[in-house]
């Protein structure tokens, strides 16, 4: 008879090894969660091209959606991101063709590049990407507090 643990009892090796394997697999699937909305984030807002559309220090753009982005990242209609923020009343659903229609009037409501696209532009050094937005431009202006005015 094999041996396993102090006591030998099976029922308690596998619920620990279940346990064990339950935590692995939880904390490797919110690790990969959290990592995926972060490029996804990055993608729909990072300003890559000068001719891009910006608000503020951000741009907030339509990425050409693809099977594995639609799994990935846009299955609620993350794809058409700056249609949702143009019209936030429109359901997720209904996105899609809102965005080939707001395109036909709209030139920078069309897609654009896909996720893959943008985030390789954004990863490109600054002196390539033809951006002209620099480090300083980022900087926050100083706060002021009611004893400042």
């Amino acid at each position: 008879m094999a041996y396993v643990g102090a006591g030998g009892d099976w029922l308690k090796a596998f619920v620990n090894a279940a346990l064990a394997y339950g935590v692995v697999y939880l904390y490797g699937m919110t690790s990969l969660t959290i990592f995926l909305s972060t490029l996804r984030a990055i993608a729909e807002h990072q300003i890559v091209d000068d001719d891009e559309p910006a608000e503020g220090k951000a741009s907030i753009r339509n990425m050409r959606p693809t099977f594995g982005t639609r799994i990935l990242f846009g299955s609620h209609g993350f794809c058409e991101h700056g249609t949702h923020h143009a019209y936030p009343v429109i359901p997720h659903y209904n996105l899609p063709e809102a965005t080939r229609q707001f395109a036909e009037s709209k030139p920078n409501m069309a897609y654009g590049k896909s996720y893959w696209g943008v985030l390789a532009r954004a990863l490109r050094p600054r002196g390539q990407s033809g951006s002209t937005v620099s480090t300083a431009d980022l900087t926050r202006p100083p706060l002021t507090t009611n004893m400042d005015l």
